[in-house]
């Protein structure tokens, strides 16, 4: 029978088939390592449970993505989870020189994140990080306009032709600034709780003392072993 996740806690959950009914199932039934909510799958029924739980392949862009992961690595649930987040802060820390690897490296950090926010069915840690990518986005929107508006006024060489829209932008991205900062704080923080990893913690400090004394020279050290040791935290998250 076929059907679909409607909630999965640590393993456990429910399944609607596709006739209508509702099956609860185990985390030992469960014989695929990208079963998540909303996955469609294939099962058997026993006793009214549900049993040999398979996810259907290519139902979710996603989840492909994520089974193509697991594959590879022969993770669970978690460690694929854990992978793609590492790999994900690999990119952004070897594309830091361009925005453009960056960003991807970000993006792909963050569908780890995601898949590890299922496992745990704790959406905080992941929901910090969606923040503080937007952040970081909308940061990037106002110092653009910033940057020409300080173009105009090197142009023209006059505090008028500054203007108050260009200071106001500055003021815009440097608050977008501080939310992405303390929402990857919050965000590192939690993750380190959800899954007992004091490198979590570790890193969170060292992130925030990076941005802090960045202009000091030293913060580009630590931001650079920062994002070696988040590398590591996420790699060693162990199934719970």
């Amino acid at each position: 029978m076929n059907g679909s996740i409607l909630n999965i806690v640590e393993g456990n959950g429910i399944i609607l088939g596709d006739d209508e009914q509702r099956y609860t199932f185990e985390r030992e039934d469960v014989k695929s390592s990208n079963v998540r909510n909303g996955t469609k799958v294939n099962f058997i029924v026993e006793d009214n449970k549900a049993k040999e739980i398979y996810s259907i392949a290519g139902s979710n862009p996603a989840d492909t993505i994520a089974q193509g992961v697991a594959n590879l690595t022969g993770g669970s649930d978690v460690k694929t989870g854990a992978y793609i987040a590492a790999f994900g802060a690999f990119v952004a820390l070897i594309g830091a020189a361009t925005a453009f690897f960056a960003f991807v490296g970000l993006a792909i950090e963050l569908y780890g994140v995601y898949l590890l926010a299922q496992y745990k069915s704790q959406m905080d840690f992941f929901w910090y990080q969606v923040k503080s990518f937007v952040a970081v986005v909308v940061m990037s929107i106002f110092l653009s306009f910033t940057l020409f508006g300080a173009m105009a006024f090197s142009l023209f060489d006059s505090l008028d032709s500054l203007g108050f829209g260009t200071i106001f932008m500055a003021i815009l991205a440097f608050a977008a600034a501080l939310y992405s900062v303390y929402a990857m704080f919050q965000s590192l923080n939690r993750l380190a709780g959800a899954f007992d990893n004091k490198l979590f913690t570790i890193a969170a400090w060292l992130y925030l003392f990076g941005i802090l004394t960045m202009f000091l020279g030293v913060g580009f050290v630590l931001l650079l072993i920062y994002s070696i040791l988040l590398i590591i935290a996420y790699a060693t998250i162990k199934e719970q």
